[in-house]
Order: C-alpha cells, then sequence, then structure tokens
C-alpha cells in the first residue's frame, strides 16, 4: 500500500503527483468543454472516442478500458445508440457478445472530437524534448504498474 502521509511538500514526489493531478484536471475540463461544444456529456465523448479508437470492441472490454462497471458501459451505449452514435454487431463465434461501432454519422459528426486528442498532445508537446516525453512515459507507466501490484 501507498503512503503518501509522512511526505512532505519539500520533496520532489509531493509536487510530482499535485502537478500530475493538476494537469489531469485542466486535460479533463479542456476535453469537457468540446464535448459539450458537440453536445455530448464528458462520458458519451469519451466512450464515442475509445469506440472510435477501438471499433469492434465488446461491451465488457469497452467498459475495462473506461474502468467503469459492466451495466454502466451498457447504459452509455444504449444512449448512444439511440442517439445515432453508435451500433453493435454480432461477434462471429459468440453468439452472447457484441461488438461496438461508431455510426457514419459520429464518424461525421464528430470527427474533430475524435481526433482532439491528437490535436492537443501534438499542441501541447510540440517544443518538449521526445527523450523528456519517453521519460515521463515511463514513468507514469511504472507508477500505474505499482498501483496494480
Amino acid at each position: 500500500m501507498l503512503i503518501m502521509s509522512k511526505l512532505t511538500h519539500t520533496q520532489p514526489q509531493p509536487a510530482l503527483f499535485i502537478s500530475v493531478m493538476r494537469l489531469s484536471r485542466a486535460l479533463r475540463q479542456h476535453f469537457d468543454r468540446e464535448a459539450r461544444a458537440n453536445g455530448l456529456t464528458f462520458s458519451r465523448a469519451r466512450a464515442l472516442s475509445l469506440v472510435g479508437r477501438l471499433p469492434g470492441s465488446t461491451q465488457t472490454e469497452l467498459a475495462r478500458q473506461m474502468e467503469i462497471e459492466p451495466p454502466s458501459m451498457k447504459r452509455l451505449l444504449d444512449g448512444l445508440e439511440q442517439s445515432g452514435f453508435v451500433t453493435r454487431c454480432p461477434v462471429e463465434g459468440n453468439r452472447r457478445a457484441n461488438g461496438v461501432f461508431l455510426t457514419p454519422r459520429a464518424e461525421e459528426q464528430f470527427a474533430g472530437l475524435l481526433g482532439f486528442i491528437n490535436t492537443l498532445s501534438e499542441e501541447l508537446l510540440a517544443d518538449a524534448d521526445p527523450a523528456d516525453i519517453a521519460a515521463a512515459q515511463r514513468l507514469f507507466d511504472h507508477v500505474l504498474t505499482r498501483f496494480s501490484e
């Protein structure tokens, strides 16, 4: 178990985590504004983005990726399907599973939203040293691995 209560703000670890939390909040606020501009909630926009990156994924796989429970994912997909943004198609060889795909409407209307993360990262990291980006990715992967231990 990770214990941070003994760390002070003069140590680099808390400063790093505070910066990561601030960055996470800023990214979410930016993404949320983009989603609302496209008539979506943050959760629906996030789900659409995920389906766009992982077409054909099952509801269970998408729930795992979004770190939510499958029933919550089902409700999210039901709303997106009723709005005409996703469609479910049977997975070959598995009668109980459906793959989830974007509809042409979603692909056309939300092309900007689906490319939002790439555009934002290109803008924010344009002048960053590729070695620093790689080091940050390794550090984040390391920390995420520690959470799963």
